[in-house]
C-alpha cells in the first residue's frame, strides 16, 4: 500500500525490498489505471487494445526510522485505504516493526492511451 502526499510516496515494503533500497536508493514507482479493453470490430485478438493512465515517478529511497515520521506516514495510509479506522490509531510497537519508505519524487512523467 502506498500514500502520495506532495512530492513524496510512502509505502511500506518486505525486507528483500529494503536490501535492494539500500544497495541503491534509485528507484521508479509506477501507477496505471487500465479504463477498459478496446476491442478490434472484427474480434481479432491481436488487434485488442487497452485504454489506460499511467504515471512513472523517477526518485530516491530512504527508509523511515523517526517513529513520528513513519506514524504519520502509516495514518496516511490507513486514511487513504480504510478511513473509518483513523480513530483507532497505530500501537507504537507496529509504527516500530513496520519499514516504512518515502520516496522522493525527481522526475515524474505520464502517458494514456485511449481511441
Amino acid at each position: 500500500m502506498s500514500m502520495w502526499t506532495g512530492p513524496s510516496i510512502f509505502t511500506v515494503c518486505p525486507r528483500q525490498e529494503l536490501d535492494y533500497i539500500r544497495a541503491d536508493p534509485k528507484v521508479c514507482f509506477t501507477v496505471y489505471e487500465l479504463h477498459q479493453l478496446l476491442m478490434d470490430l472484427e474480434e481479432r485478438p491481436c488487434f485488442t487494445d487497452t485504454a489506460y493512465t499511467s504515471v512513472v515517478i523517477q526518485g530516491k529511497a530512504a527508509l523511515l526510522t523517526d517513529l513520528v515520521e513513519k506514524e504519520r506516514a502509516l495514518m496516511a495510509i490507513v486514511q487513504k485505504y480504510t478511513p473509518q479506522l483513523v480513530e483507532k490509531g497505530l500501537p507504537e510497537a507496529r509504527v516500530r516493526g513496520t519499514a516504512v519508505v518515502k520516496i522522493t519524487a525527481e522526475h515524474i512523467t505520464g502517458k494514456y492511451y485511449q481511441r
